[in-house]
Parts: C-alpha cells; sequence; structure tokens
C-alpha cells in the first residue's frame, strides 16, 4: 500500500498529524505536488529509526604534533 499524501482524508483516517489546509488536503503545498508541510510528531510520514546502540570509534591514538 502506497503512503497517502499527507493532509489528505485517506492519511487522516489512518492517524496522520499533518496540516490539513498547508497541504491542500493532500494535493501539496502551494501547488507544488512533491512538496509537504509535515508535523514534528509524524510517526506516519517519517516513522522513527530505531537508535544505534552506540556510536562506533576506533582505537586509533591521535598523533602530537
Amino acid at each position: 500500500m502506497k503512503t497517502p499524501n499527507p493532509g489528505s482524508d485517506d492519511a487522516i483516517a489512518h492517524g496522520c498529524r499533518c496540516p490539513v489546509i498547508d497541504n491542500a488536503h493532500g494535493r501539496g503545498y502551494m501547488g507544488q505536488t512533491d512538496f509537504f508541510v509535515l508535523s514534528a510528531d509524524r510517526p506516519m510520514h517519517w516513522p522513527t529509526r530505531e537508535k544505534d546502540p552506540k556510536p562506533k570509534t576506533t582505537n586509533r591514538k591521535e598523533k602530537k604534533t
């Protein structure tokens, strides 16, 4: 299933919290069909990624100059 556009009726029915008016009811921001305004709390359109367990480090010592 394709993810519905932010602000569209279908997206809202599936829990989308993105702005409806700004996204012209899913048609896009200010007439741009590939540009949307996303909510900061957007589980549908930008799910959170799992955090990396630890950043990778090296055992290399830095050179003193």
